[in-house]
Formats: C-alpha cells, structure tokens, sequence
C-alpha cells in the first residue's frame, strides 16, 4: 500500500469518528498526516492507570480493554471494551490530566492511530473552535460518567422547571466510587442555636 493510499484510508477512517467528524477539511488532513502508528500485541498496556498523559489513540484495528481500580478492591475491574473506531486519551489534549483507567490490547495486532498533545497543538493548536469543542465534549463525557453511576429508582415529581428523580449509586459501579466518609456534628453552647 502506498503512502498516499494509506493516507487516504486514515482520512476516510477519521471521518467515521464523532469526535472528529465535523472537524474542516483541512485540520483533518493536517491531522492525518501528523497520526503515527502504533501496534500491541495482547495484554500489552496501552495506557496504565495514574500516569501522566499527553497523547490521544483511536484504535484502527482490533480490540482493547479498559480497567479502574477502586477503593474497595486492589485489581482493577473490567468496566468497558472499546473496538475500531473507539479512541480514548481525548482528555489529554487539552489539560494535563493522569489517566483515569487502564487500556489493555486484547489480541495481537492491535492497531492505534496516535498523536500528542505537542503536535495537536502545532496543527490544530490555533483553531480555536476544535479546542472549545473538545473541552465541551470532555464537559459532556464527565457528566455522562456521573450519569452512569447513578441508577434512577423513581419519578419524584415534574414541573415547569423539570423533573425530580430519586437516584442510587449503581450497584454495579459501586466498589469503584470513592467511600464516604461520615461527617458529626458537634453543638456547642455558644453556636447561637438556643
């Protein structure tokens, strides 16, 4: 395959991807031609959990496991699998985040379209539009986390304004949250409550 064709196939490829779908034409074709390649084999971490990150994969081929540990547990646990066209580390391109869960190859020849933080910022760096966006879709994905680790259990009520759920922690995501701690309340004579 020639240089120019497998530039091509990346361009088509990168189209298919949300984040990246509505980018201009010609950031995209500047993203292309800075996208290196990297290949895991399986069990070969791609990311670990608490490292520092500062570059962006989307997997081309094959498929990949995500891991988190909690504070109830000392192994990580499963909590996704993201196959082609999934990426992850889209948060370290814009701020200086660690990494909040393991990528783990899970057979050989995993294939990730990577680029950095450095060099997305020399391409796209100026386009000021793709950096808001990002940051208002990293926004989204953090309150989509949120969402997911709250179970509705019932409709409290609803109004002009809304609705008023009554919510739980997710039984199944409840070993990976962090645990409360109890909070007391002492009285004191002069806390002017008499």
């Amino acid at each position: 395959m020639t240089a120019e064709t497998r530039q091509e196939e990346y361009h088509c490829f990168l189209r298919s991807v949300s984040l990246l779908a509505n980018l201009p034409e010609d950031k995209l074709a500047k993203i292309v031609d800075c996208l290196e390649v990297e290949y895991y084999d399986r069990g070969e971490y791609i990311i670990r959990e608490g490292e520092e990150g500062n570059t962006f994969y989307i997997i081309a081929k094959g498929k990949v496991r995500v891991t988190q540990s909690g504070k109830q547990h000392r192994d990580p646990r499963t909590i996704n699998t993201l196959h082609r066209g999934d990426y992850f580390g889209e948060k370290a391109l814009i701020s200086d985040d660690v990494r909040s869960a393991n990528i783990i190859a899970q057979e050989n020849g995993v294939e990730c379209l990577v680029i950095d933080r450095v060099t997305f910022d020399q391409t796209v760096g100026t386009f000021s539009e793709l950096q808001k966006y990002l940051q208002g879709y990293v926004a989204t994905l953090d309150h989509q986390d949120q969402r997911r680790s709250l179970e509705i259990v019932a409709t409290l009520g609803v109004g002009g304004f809304g609705r008023v759920e009554l919510v739980r922690i997710n039984p199944l995501l409840e070993n990976l949250l962090p645990v409360p701690v109890p909070v007391t309340f002492k009285r004191t004579k002069n806390d002017g409550m008499d």
